[in-house]
């Protein structure tokens, strides 16, 4: 084992569970505010920390693929659909989109750091710090992505509020992505947690929701959830 495995087996296993952990959950805000800031605008801050530089955006381009196949399944009008991304790291998905037309556009995100990036990088779009999790989304949408953000909310209270949030805000007619999910659900490190297709259910029921059969992505799975009609109360 090298000493850059052991180094950083020790960090995330010992000091940075003691530094943003918490027994059911963790300071999300800051972790994501010291990651973004240690890696800047370098994919290695949304992806995996234990890859290189070339090795994150080699996973990052196959995920690329994946997403616009579905999308294109899923016949989205990116010019006159209303995009909600939430989750923004690098601004990886937010040019794709850019790139696919997409003008109507809001971006979410917990960390303050990447809110004045992104402005600056899409001065078309419209961006807001938030925490899924914890506080309600503005506006309707009728397409929300929420990838490769999930397996961040580790606590099943914020798990349950953010998807019941998405479902509030998606238009009737509209497609809510999601992944990666995970066949089993686990919490291996302090800032990741596994959940499964079941899991979404539980939020998204018939027969006001329809989810599709989920296709592989990343290390787990990529689903796509419509809005039939709008849940009573």
């Amino acid at each position: 084992m090298s000493n850059n495995l052991i180094a950083r087996a020790f960090r995330k296993l010992i000091i940075e569970p003691l530094k943003y952990g918490k027994r059911n959950d963790y300071d999300a805000k800051k972790y994501w505010h010291d990651r973004f800031n240690k890696y800047g605008d370098a994919i290695q801050g949304p992806g995996n920390e234990a890859l290189t530089e070339e090795e994150n955006w080699k996973m990052y381009e196959e995920a690329k693929e994946v997403f616009i196949n579905l999308c294109r399944k899923e016949q989205i009008n990116f010019e006159t659909s209303s995009f909600c991304e939430i989750g923004l790291g690098n601004g990886f998905y937010t040019k794709i989109l850019k790139d696919l037309g997409v003008t109507k556009y809001k971006g979410f995100d917990i960390s303050d750091v990447l809110i004045p990036r992104m402005r600056e990088r899409f001065p078309g779009y419209s961006f807001e710090e938030n925490d899924i999790g914890s506080e309600e989304l503005t506006g309707h949408y009728d397409v929300i992505t929420l990838i490769d953000v999930i397996q961040h909310i580790v606590n099943e209270d914020k798990c349950n509020f953010a998807l019941s949030n998405i479902a509030r805000h998606l238009n009737v007619g509209g497609t809510f992505f999601i992944g990666p999910l995970t066949e089993t659900s686990k919490r291996p490190l302090f800032y990741l947690h596994g959940w499964t297709i079941e899991k979404i259910k539980t939020i998204f029921k018939d027969p006001y929701f329809s989810v599709s059969s989920p296709i592989e992505f990343r290390n787990g799975y990529l689903t796509t959830i419509k809005k039939i009609s709008e849940p009573t109360l």
